[in-house]
């Protein structure tokens, strides 16, 4: 029965949660690992808040989700979440269903990285692969993936480009004016935007896709934190996930062009004009290896270190054998590297072999 107060869409979310929750084993990792309390926050917030400000969230990414996917797709999440676990070492057991409890307000990245990470370890293991999930490295560091390839084994790293800082406090701006003027609209660069941003648009996605990369090949600038093998091919999983960026966009492809190319690049001498953002590889490494010491991150000794070590930094991505881009679960496309290492070059064979494995749809990744 309807009550009128604009709120019964909602209730019938907790509701729809609830039963699709129950409706599992009582076994099932997805209905053990949900957190009661996001139901009870969202039921909670439901009733307080006015229906006018229930219409844009935020609301927990797993209460959204479950409540929005069809019933087969919620089956399909949990046979993910009990075939990973299945094959999940014992001390990695209590992270792979940790992006469940995503609470709202959050960044959603920790949702989407989660979320993609399952859904790849899943495609391995349902393509017949042989893998190992977490596997070590000589340096402490681990893979997500070692593979079992056309007759050896690649390293696969899965990781996540979602929606940025900015994006978040633009929107937040853009849906309080929307609440006095349903007509307004919202777009980046624009007046919602908060002060002093780093600027939104294609240069700024090549300096994205950099920082994320070196997250895995060279942390913080140093070539010896890298979740890179020296001896077998290495191969990254890119997920562009979210309302906020597409892997389409051609700042993507102008880092991807740098960060494949020989480096260090002599094309890095032709400097741009002032007025233009510098996105070569090089301008980034020297930009972010200042940022790190004027952050403190780095002290001035390590600084010194990333500077006499140059070479081995930005070479790093030569380690790198290629590269799956995604939106969200779905393949996009896919680049090999042909300036990489003797050791981590993989053949087109390989390439093709690595899309057939990741693709495929995904019910549960909306």
């Amino acid at each position: 029965m309807s009550t009128g107060d604009g709120k019964d869409i909602y209730r019938e979310m907790v509701t729809t949660v609830r039963q699709r929750l129950t409706a599992l084993p009582v076994s099932s990792p997805l209905r053990l690992a949900f957190p009661a309390s996001i139901l009870d926050d969202a039921a909670r917030r439901i009733e307080q808040a006015k229906a006018a400000d229930l219409e844009y969230g935020p609301w927990a990414p797993p209460f959204s989700v479950l409540s929005e996917i069809p019933e087969a797709a919620v089956a399909e999440l949990d046979e993910d979440l009990i075939l990973v676990l299945g094959n999940a070492k014992s001390n990695k057991v209590k992270d792979v269903a940790q992006f469940l409890g995503t609470p709202a307000g959050r960044k959603v990245a920790e949702w989407y990285g989660g979320l993609f990470d399952l859904w790849a370890r899943a495609r391995a293991l349902k393509a017949g692969c042989e893998v190992e999930f977490d596997a070590p490295l000589p340096n402490g560091r681990d893979s997500d993936m070692r593979l079992a390839l056309l007759g050896r084994h690649v390293r696969v790293e899965n990781t996540v480009i979602g929606e940025s800082e900015d994006d978040r406090e633009s929107f937040q701006s853009f849906l309080v004016a929307k609440k006095q003027d349903p007509a307004v609209l919202w777009h980046r660069p624009g007046k919602f935007d908060p002060l002093g941003p780093k600027v939104p648009g294609l240069y700024h996605n090549s300096l994205r896709l950099y920082a994320k990369v070196y997250e895995k090949i060279a942390k913080k600038l140093d070539a010896d934190k890298s979740q890179c093998a020296a001896d077998e091919p290495n191969i990254l999983l890119v997920s562009f996930a979210g309302a906020f960026v597409h892997p389409g966009e051609p700042g993507w492809g102008w880092a991807l062009d740098e960060l494949f190319d020989n480096q260090p690049s002599m094309g890095r001498r032709i400097l741009p004009p002032p007025h233009l953002t510098d996105i070569s590889l090089d301008a980034w490494v020297m930009f972010t290896a200042k940022d790190l010491f004027r952050r403190g991150v780095i002290s001035a000794k390590q600084y010194d270190a990333r500077i006499d070590d140059y070479h081995r930094v930005i070479s790093a991505p030569r380690r790198v054998g290629g590269m799956l881009i995604f939106k969200n679960c779905t393949l996009a496309t896919a680049r090999i590297n042909y300036n990489a290492t003797n050791e981590s070059s993989i053949t087109h064979a390989e390439m093709a072999e690595l899309e057939r494995i990741f693709t495929s749809t995904c019910g549960y990744a909306v």
